[in-house]
């Protein structure tokens, strides 16, 4: 694997910006797999226990220590193995991955793991109530989405789905605050032209804010009566 790599770096000054844009697919695809091949290893290893063996007291904490990881990359690895690596039963028998579309696309080098943190931690939150049919479409639904949309406009096709299978939300707390409404979303995204695009809602409060401001900056003129001119410059 290392002298293919090799090899990729020893060629990319030959190549032509075609071939240059090619070989970042390649690559991210590559990603994608060894990642996918990286967490079967790490659920071979949990199944195994081979951490305790090796003079850890879990999983979480071996990778840690093994690979110089971080606590939070650690545990969410093996959160991560341990929906979409392949499964033992105590006899030894091998059982499909908990979420085997998203095992597949990830295994195919289609999807992230942006894309893969979203799924799981959607599936995850998914209450009791939700039927195991029900789950199933939802997860081969996500993963079939998660081939075509980044991580965050997947966040927002996987919470639209939550709020189908569970309308009613969480029971909240007892002991919960108020929670403060959400206001608006708003995404500020720098063009390749150097322009800036911008996507997102916000409530009536703050949109007329932000309105103003704009206007304001643009130096729309007013009418006489104080309102500001809506027309556009032919």
């Amino acid at each position: 694997m290392s002298s293919c790599l090799d090899n990729v770096r020893e060629t990319l000054g030959g190549l032509d910006d075609k071939g240059i844009a090619q070989t970042l697919r390649d690559i991210e695809n590559l990603s994608r797999q060894t990642q996918s091949v990286m967490l079967e290893v790490v659920a071979e290893i949990d199944a195994r226990g081979i951490a305790v063996r090796e003079g850890f007291s879990t999983t979480q904490r071996l990778l840690a220590g093994m690979l110089q990881l971080s606590a939070a990359e650690a545990r969410m690895r093996v959160e991560h193995a341990a929906m979409v690596g392949a499964r033992r039963t105590i006899t030894g028998q091998t059982l499909p991955p908990r979420l085997p579309a998203t095992a597949a696309a990830l295994a195919a080098g289609e999807i992230g793991s942006g894309q893969l943190r979203v799924i799981t931690e959607t599936i995850a939150a998914l209450p009791a109530s939700v039927p195991p049919l029900a789950r199933e479409r939802a997860e081969a639904d996500l993963a079939g989405y998660a081939r075509d949309f980044d991580p965050r406009r997947l966040r927002i096709i996987a919470q639209r789905l939550v709020a189908n299978l569970d309308p009613d939300g969480p029971t909240p707390r007892e002991d919960s605050s108020p929670v403060t409404p959400v206001r608006g979303e708003l995404w500020l995204r720098d063009r390749r032209d150097g322009g800036l695009g911008l996507e997102g809602w916000l409530d009536a409060e703050h949109g007329s804010m932000v309105r103003a401001l704009i206007e304001q900056l643009a130096g729309r003129p007013t009418t006489t009566d104080g309102d500001s001119d809506t027309r556009t410059v032919p």
